[in-house]
């Protein structure tokens, strides 16, 4: 018996490392429409997203790409830093969206409030910040005028639908609120709480 328990931890053991390996070698090999390359990346475990980014320890800024492969010209995406804690309430958000006429991309302080995605100035600079949506992927592209305290926050992401034009209530049950994690941009490290 003591023999098939280590047998199977062995193999789970395994396949923990092959999927682990083939996460981040998914996540790593994509390119990008703009032919962008990043040197870190992270398929996070929710909402069919994951974080692309290089951090340029000269100045802390942090070049990123945040795709989300599951929406719609129906439906918003964002991104955001939370130094605050593990949820949207304090977030400092990166929101992108179709309208009429094209991909709307900008920043949006959440406050403590009822969440909403008005437009407005973060904490930190955001010197660019542009959006794609081919398929039903959209991927947000910013450049983040990071401080040293934000190098390694909490992190927030999320969909939900538009309602006339614009983005709308997500939901508050199942995978919308269990897309929270940290991310360290110096090290690459990340974990989901």
């Amino acid at each position: 018996m003591e023999r098939v328990s280590k047998s199977a931890l062995f193999c789970s053991v395994l396949v923990a490392l092959f999927l682990t390996s083939y996460a981040q070698q998914n996540c790593s090999s994509f390119t990008f429409e703009n032919n962008k390359q990043y040197t870190t990346c992270s398929k996070l475990p929710v909402l069919s997203s994951s974080i692309h980014w290089t951090y340029h320890s000269s100045n802390n800024t942090v070049d990123l790409a945040f795709r989300n492969t599951g929406t719609s010209s129906t439906r918003w995406v964002a991104w955001a830093l939370n130094p605050s804690g593990q949820q949207m309430a304090g977030s400092q958000c990166l929101v992108a969206y179709t309208n009429s006429t094209a991909i709307h991309a900008y920043t949006s302080p959440i406050g403590s409030g009822i969440p909403s995605l008005q437009e407005g100035s973060l904490s930190f600079e955001v010197p660019s910040i542009s959006a794609t949506l081919s398929g039903t992927e959209m991927t947000i592209y910013a450049t983040l005028q990071l401080t040293s305290e934000l190098l390694s926050t909490n992190q927030v992401w999320q969909e939900g639908p538009l309602s006339g034009g614009v983005p709308a209530s997500h939901l508050t049950s199942g995978n919308n609120v269990a897309s929270v994690g940290t991310i360290d941009f110096r090290t690459g490290d990340k974990k989901r709480n």
